[in-house]
C-alpha cells in the first residue's frame, strides 16, 4: 500500500485505497523526485493501474518509443534538457493517443495555459489529493473517448 513520501510536502491520500472505476490503465509517470515518483507509482498500482516510472522526459521518450500508454503523468520541471511541457508538446505534434496530465508546484496561470496549449488535458498543482489525481485521469480518458468518436 502506498504511503506518503518523507519530507515537508504531504501527498497523503484522503482515502488510502480508492478504486478508480476504470479498467486498469497503463500510466507512464515522469517525475525526477525519487520519493514522489515511487509514491505515485505505488499509489496507482494500489488502485489497480499499471504504472511505469521514469525520471526524465528523455526517459519517457525512450519508453514511448517501445510501448503505448493510456496516460502520461508528467512533472513540468524535470532534470535533463527537456521539460514536461516540451514532452507534452512532442506527443501532441506526433499525434500520439496518450492522455497527458501535468503536475507542478508552480501552478501559475501562465504554466497552466502553456500546459493546455501543449496538449495536456489536465494540470494538477502540488500538493494534490488522491481524489484529484484519479478524477483528472478519469476525465482525461473520458475526454479522449469522446474526441475519438466519429
Amino acid at each position: 500500500m502506498a504511503t506518503s513520501p518523507p519530507g515537508p510536502r504531504s501527498f497523503t491520500p484522503s482515502v488510502v485505497r480508492v478504486k478508480s472505476g476504470l479498467a486498469p490503465l497503463a500510466i507512464l509517470v515522469v517525475e525526477d523526485d525519487e520519493d514522489l515518483g515511487t509514491y505515485l507509482a505505488d499509489l496507482l498500482a494500489d488502485v489497480g493501474h499499471e504504472p511505469t516510472w521514469v525520471r526524465s522526459a528523455e526517459g519517457a521518450v525512450e519508453r514511448l518509443a517501445v510501448a503505448v500508454f493510456d496516460v502520461v503523468l508528467t512533472d513540468v520541471r524535470l532534470d535533463g534538457r527537456m521539460s514536461g511541457l516540451a514532452l507534452a508538446q512532442q506527443l501532441r505534434e506526433a499525434r500520439r493517443a496518450e492522455v497527458v496530465i501535468v503536475m507542478t508546484a508552480f501552478g501559475t496561470a501562465e504554466v497552466v495555459e502553456t500546459a493546455f496549449a501543449s496538449g495536456a488535458v489536465g494540470c494538477l498543482s502540488k500538493p494534490f489529493r488522491t481524489s484529484e489525481l484519479l478524477g483528472c485521469i478519469q476525465l482525461g480518458i473520458l475526454r479522449s473517448l469522446r474526441e475519438a468518436r466519429p
